[in-house]
């Protein structure tokens, strides 16, 4: 594994409905390893949300990921606290 740090961490596409105006749209949740809400409880959570201006809901709702997508860490990265426990 070319980062072991992050082994066994779990990622997730989560979609949510934005308020008021119901546009879908959808993001990637990383969880540590071995977490389970039911035994570990709610988790701090970090969203990460930039900019960008669509020309129609149809295009702000696609989903561009994979998730064979290779994840590249820079040193400052919030996965490394997910890579923690957190």
């Amino acid at each position: 594994h070319p980062q072991p740090a992050l082994r066994g961490l779990r990622k997730e596409l989560v979609r949510y409905k934005r308020e008021p105006d119901g546009l879908l749209l959808s993001g990637m949740l990383y969880l540590p390893a071995g977490y389970e809400a039911a035994r570990d409880g709610p988790l701090p959570t970090l969203l990460w949300a930039y900019p960008r201006e669509f020309k129609s809901a149809d295009s702000a709702s696609q989903v561009r990921d994979s998730p064979l997508r290779f994840v590249r860490v820079p040193p400052l990265s919030p996965l490394l606290w997910a890579a923690q426990g957190f």
